[in-house]
């Protein structure tokens, strides 16, 4: 597979057309390659080339940014991406607010990993995605009140991992989640009040985890679970078990 780490128009070109094999095959609007975006005259260049789909993964931000080329701080230019083959990783962003730009991704084939990004508040950008392959990791968003945005995804898969988010008061935006293939990890997030959000939950595949939410005292977000390989909580602000938390919430 291809990697490309794209600083200009001109780089873009002569990477792309280079490419003579089977697996780096350029077709009109997709592209078979790897891509990583740092800076934000990569994300306007590569906008420039018109590209809908990527069958690799793609990689928007990170710390490394060349000289002269600024910080992403808009991803309106990636609008006409309809979907990514494999990874989406949003990461390591300084300056980047929100995710305006992505609405016409529908589907990422393997994780969508949100990591680090200090000044994003808001998931807004990704509502169009329905089919998620594998893995969500949402980690070390400090500004990030709630996880709107999500709100097409019907079910995890692989491991999901909602993690040390500061600002993170609630889980809304996975409201039609019904069913986590794999493990769902909830930890470390310091103003998680309620697991509002999950209430649409009927089964988690292997094991839940909700550990060290110091605020959080409202557990009913997971009353409909009837099917479960193990419930972990421990450090939160209550702890009470999967019958306790059935037995004291509504049926409403």
């Amino acid at each position: 597979m291809k990697y490309l780490n794209i600083s200009a128009f001109l780089v873009i070109f002569i990477l792309i057309f280079s490419c003579t094999s089977e697996e780096n095959k350029v077709d009109e609007n997709i592209l078979y390659a790897d891509i990583t975006l740092s800076s934000q005259e990569q994300v306007d260049n590569f906008s420039s080339l018109g590209y809908e789909q990527i069958t690799g993964y793609l990689k928007i931000g990170g710390l490394s940014i060349i000289e002269g080329e600024s910080k992403i701080t808009s991803l309106e230019g990636l609008s006409n991406i309809t979907s990514v083959g494999r990874d989406l990783n949003i990461e390591d962003n300084e300056a980047l607010t929100s995710l305006e730009g992505l609405d016409n991704i529908t589907k990422v084939g393997n994780a969508l990993y949100i990591t680090n990004n200090i000044a994003l508040a808001s998931l807004k950008g990704l509502d169009s995605i329905a089919l998620l392959g594998a893995n969500l990791y949402i980690r070390q968003n400090e500004a990030l009140t709630s996880l709107e945005g999500l709100e097409k995804l019907t079910e995890l898969r692989g491991t999901s991992l909602i993690y040390s988010n500061n600002s993170l008061t609630s889980l809304k935006g996975l409201d039609s989640i019904t069913k986590v293939e794999g493990m769902l990890y909830i930890a470390d997030n310091s103003s998680l009040i309620s697991l509002e959000g999950l209430k649409a939950i009927d089964s988690v595949g292997e094991n839940l985890t909700i550990i060290n939410n110091l605020k959080l005292e409202e557990f009913c977000g997971i009353k409909s679970i009837e099917v479960i390989g193990s419930l972990f909580i421990s450090g939160n602000f209550d702890n009470p078990t999967l019958i306790e938390i059935k037995s004291s919430c509504s049926t409403d």
